[in-house]
């Protein structure tokens, strides 16, 4: 028996949607979307403009319309850290499910790690012990320790607010990325409750799959060959240096970098270089899932009672 159910991520900076089938415990995606709709930008002194508002709903409006078209009844939408920084969040929830009828749960930092390690583990077949998962998102930052002495930490600390806090010249300055840098690096330490040696240290979402398709010089984004893929250090050094030098515009020219990214990707770089010294790492495993994936895996096991549900990725021509 086939169970077709979808998830709506907000995020600070896309919004994403997916719709899969659960077919005997393997979760098979018909439909992924993602939106550049750049919400942090549009967080004026605690309150989301309406012209952030609209964009928003317009969007949703069109994925209502994609979960009809495939006739899903189950799904779950959830709303992360732009949400839960906007003053008028209750507002915006409100006028989202009047204008679409899509309901929005606004998760805390803590249940969006959880999601996320349910997501990033439902794509990787690797052992949980010692591993750190690192959801590097536009507002904040979700961090996920498996195996002994695990926990969730949710950091506050994105590449959308790097970008707007320090990288405001376009390319930015050297001064610029170092004072991001040494911020980054403060927050994680700062934030972090102890230290232990990592078997592994895996990243998800849009900044590190992103690098991973600059790595991969792939025309075509391609879910099954960005997941479990290995980005060495220096290879993540040689990519920051060729996108720094250029303005934002310029970066749209490398292959495999996403339209909409070229403002922020250096502010989610410099995220993941400072998780990689501090973590004494020097390779970062990706993970195509993630906290879409996750909603939606959580969502199956409590409906269904099914556990260990597992993505599966087709691989496309290029």
């Amino acid at each position: 028996m086939e169970l077709i159910a979808a998830s709506i991520d907000i995020g600070t900076h896309t919004t994403r949607l997916l719709i899969a089938y659960l077919k005997e415990g393997r979760l098979i995606p018909v439909l992924t979307k993602r939106t550049v709709t750049k919400l942090g930008f549009y967080l004026k002194k605690g309150q989301m403009t309406s012209e952030g508002i609209e964009k928003l709903v317009k969007v949703l409006k069109e994925y209502k319309k994609d979960i009809q078209a495939y006739k899903v009844k189950n799904y779950r939408a959830v709303g992360t850290a732009v949400l839960r920084k906007a003053l008028n969040s209750a507002f915006i929830t409100q006028i989202i499910e009047e204008k679409t009828g899509i309901k929005i749960d606004v998760i805390d930092g803590e249940t969006e790690a959880f999601l996320t390690a349910k997501g990033v583990m439902s794509t990787l077949d690797i052992a949980q012990e010692s591993v750190l998962i690192a959801d590097i998102g536009g507002g904040s930052t979700e961090l996920v320790c498996l195996g002994q002495n695990a926990f969730y930490k949710s950091l506050p600390l994105g590449a959308s607010w790097l970008t707007q806090e320090f990288l405001k010249s376009d390319p930015p300055l050297s001064k610029e990325i170092e004072a991001a840098y040494n911020t980054a690096k403060d927050v994680i330490i700062r934030k972090l409750p102890f230290y232990q040696p990592l078997v592994t240290l895996i990243g998800t979402a849009g900044t590190v799959s992103t690098l991973a398709a600059i790595d991969l010089e792939m025309h075509v984004y391609q879910p099954a060959l960005i997941n479990g893929h290995k980005l060495t250090l220096s290879r993540i050094k040689e990519i920051f240096n060729l996108l720094a030098t250029r303005p934002a515009v310029e970066r749209l020219k490398i292959t495999g970098l996403e339209k909409g990214r070229e403002q922020i990707i250096l502010g989610g770089t410099i995220i993941v270089l400072a998780l990689l010294e501090v973590f004494k790492k020097d390779e970062l495993l990706v993970s195509e899932g993630g906290l879409l994936e996750g909603i939606l895996v959580d969502f199956l096991e409590q409906k269904t009672g099914q556990k260990d549900l597992k993505f599966i990725f087709n691989k496309q021509e290029e």
